[in-house]
């Protein structure tokens, strides 16, 4: 046709474009064709296949797959699993999942059920048993990525509440599923403390994992999952009453989470004065004391000093006030 040139075009190198055939009009005089840029695909992304359509998650729907979930992978598994998928609050992460599972001694023992092995190849095959899972359940799953790893949490709402309803209805099992998530987030697992150079530098928390990254993760859900749980004497031990941890969570996660612990247990005042007073110097502290780790225990041994010990915690008070020495003599 007189006027009119037709090319075919070629592929871009951008993955998930590709160019139509069209043609340009000589009217237009610029003799280059226009080209059609389709959308791009949704692909999997972090190992979860990232949504474009509302997937289905009816209380019908979701019980059908946590039914074949069970065929394939045992009940115990399953609902560990979607458990600690639900309550750990900030997601879990490939190597924390596998790590938990491996923890959890009833998976364990029904893994052996299924096939049995020595110890050393069952920690290597629930690894491989989460990523089939996950792949089972990628569509109601979303991935970000926090703290220098991916972690997966549910993708909807209605899934929580599901598995809530379905498999955590007794404060037993959800005390239970908070026991072995703070189990997995405990100072005594992962982190370590080291010396700092200068006084005037906090203490920072380094955590022994495969890529050695700060999990500011593990510092909100430790007092979470503890409270949860009803340990409260592990939860002063590791938490509340304890310099270490306070003074590492105040440097990564900020004083206004440290006293949102304190908030939760208040309970805990009337007969623990200890929580009550160490509550009060953080809270009422000018920041130029509770950042700098030497002088916040200088306060702390002041301030218990001019307090009765009548209604301190009788172990872990102690324990504190020995941290406090420890620091306040460091050059």
């Amino acid at each position: 046709e007189p006027g009119h040139m037709t090319t075919r075009s070629r592929d871009t190198d951008e993955p998930g474009h590709m160019t139509t055939r069209s043609r340009d009009t000589g009217s237009s005089g610029s003799g280059t064709p226009r080209l059609k840029v389709r959308k791009p695909v949704a692909k999997s992304r972090y190992g979860v296949r990232q949504r474009r359509r509302p997937v289905d998650t009816s209380a019908e729907t979701l019980s059908k797959i946590s039914t074949d979930l069970a065929a394939i992978f045992g009940p115990v598994t399953t609902t560990r699993v979607i458990s600690y998928l639900t309550l750990a609050g900030a997601g879990m992460s490939d190597f924390e999942m596998t790590e938990i599972l491996s923890l959890d001694r009833d998976v364990l023992k029904e893994f052996y059920a299924r096939l049995p092995c020595t110890l050393s190849d069952i920690v290597a095959n629930v690894h491989i048993m989460w990523f089939q899972f996950k792949y089972a359940i990628g569509p109601l799953l979303e991935a970000r990525y926090s703290d220098g790893r991916i972690v997966f949490h549910w993708a909807d709402a209605k899934i929580a509440r599901f598995v809530g309803d379905e498999f955590l209805k007794s404060e037993i099992s959800r005390a239970k599923i908070h026991t072995m998530l703070a189990m997995s987030a405990s100072p005594d697992r992962l982190p370590q403390y080291e010396k700092n150079e200068t006084a005037d530098t906090p203490p920072r928390l380094l955590i022994e994992t495969m890529i050695g990254r700060i999990l500011r993760r593990k510092l909100r859900a430790l007092p979470v999952h503890l409270f949860a749980s009803k340990n409260i004497e592990t939860l002063k031990s590791q938490c509340l009453l304890n310099l270490n941890f306070l003074a590492a969570k105040i440097d990564f996660n900020g004083i206004s989470e440290v006293i949102q612990d304190f908030v939760g247990v208040q309970d805990e005042f009337e007969n623990n004065s200890s929580l009550k007073i160490l509550y009060t110097i953080l809270k009422d502290s000018p920041s130029e004391i509770y950042q700098n780790t030497k002088k916040l225990a200088s306060k702390i041994l002041t301030e218990f000093s001019n307090s009765s010990p009548k209604l301190w915690d009788p172990v872990w008070t102690d324990l504190l006030l020995k941290q406090c020495e420890v620091y306040k003599n460091e050059d």
